[in-house]
């Protein structure tokens, strides 16, 4: 009876203690295939980051042939390839490039893109297109999206980049001004001394991005509905993280892993910008240089050789041999 009893309490023990696990087996597959999606999105992130420098225009293909550094300033993101890039290093990360189900399944679940560019950015979103009283959805890029920001008080508009340059658009004064935000400290401190340049910039560029994947968040909700889908995203929080560098942003969204909720992620991946020297053109001897010093009368600036060029500055030929 004592053995019959001993045998009972221990099986018992077993159907306790097996249920809880198993269930704990499930949480750590699920734990581990989260990783996975996460360090595959990050990761094909940063491949379409770098793809998106790639030489997209014939001046940029000629710098690059005379083994020069890309102009940020002048050079468009190369989106195109960018994409291309994402889907083909995600579809390799998750071992699915010959599976165009699973293909489309996962683009499904990534319904905005962001590519930050060094003077706006762009999404990568859904489309209805009406044909024939039939709607279709395709995926498209925006158009640019600059870093502005309008202050109806002072009645002037200001555009960002990713470094120090400023374009400025004051009204009252009929200017239209542009150059490094240090010469324009004085006349607007509240957009452009050092204690404020770098808060306000970062909080109207966050604000921005935050503000349209809002709105693109509730379009492809609205389009899902129309067309009977069952999928329903959430309002990514893009957080207060600075932007400094041309960047590819996917969100991904709704991937159901066993034994957790919904799992919403996003990969971030940056392309460091090349800093840019600072290059002073000026006069002297009636002759218009340009060069790396403040070697005349006249200072300007400009943001590379091209643009000196342009404006009528040749190489100093103190410094240029």
């Amino acid at each position: 009876m004592k053995v019959f009893s001993l045998v009972f309490s221990v099986m018992f023990a077993l159907l306790l203690l097996l249920p809880s696990k198993l269930n704990q087996n499930i949480m750590v597959k699920a734990e581990n295939a989260k990783n996975e999606y996460h360090e595959a999105i990050s990761s094909s992130c940063e491949d379409a980051a770098k793809a998106l420098l790639v030489f997209n225009d014939g001046y940029s293909t000629e710098l690059g042939a005379e083994g020069k550094k890309e102009n940020f300033k002048r050079v468009d993101l190369n989106l195109k390839e960018g994409l291309n890039r994402f889907y083909r290093s995600l579809y390799i990360n998750l071992d699915i490039e010959k599976d165009y189900a699973q293909q489309q399944a996962l683009r499904s679940q990534i319904p905005i893109i962001v590519a930050v560019g060094y003077d706006g950015y762009y999404i990568h979103s859904w489309q209805e297109t009406k044909k024939e009283n039939k709607y279709n959805v395709i995926n498209v890029w925006s158009n640019k999206k600059k870093y502005s920001i309008f202050d109806d008080k002072l009645d002037i508009k200001i555009s960002y980049t990713l470094d120090d340059y400023v374009y400025i658009e004051d009204y009252r004064r009929n200017e239209k001004l542009q150059g490094d935000r240090r010469n324009f400290a004085d006349t607007y401190p509240k957009y452009f001394s050092d204690i404020n340049f770098g808060k306000v910039k970062n909080q109207v560029i966050n604000q921005l991005l935050q503000k349209d994947l809002e709105y693109y968040t509730y379009y492809c909700n609205r389009t899902a509905k129309r067309n009977g889908w069952k999928l329903k995203f959430e309002v990514p929080y893009w957080d207060s993280r600075s932007v400094d560098t041309v960047a590819f942003v996917a969100f991904f969204q709704g991937r159901i892993f066993r034994a957790m909720d919904s799992y919403d992620s996003y990969g971030f991946g940056s392309a460091k910008i090349v800093e840019r020297k600072q290059l002073y053109g000026y006069e002297r001897a009636g002759n218009k240089y340009y060069s790396e010093h403040k070697a005349g009368n006249g200072l300007t600036n400009f943001f590379n050789e091209y643009e000196a060029a342009e404006n009528g500055y040749s190489p100093d030929p103190q410094y240029y041999r």
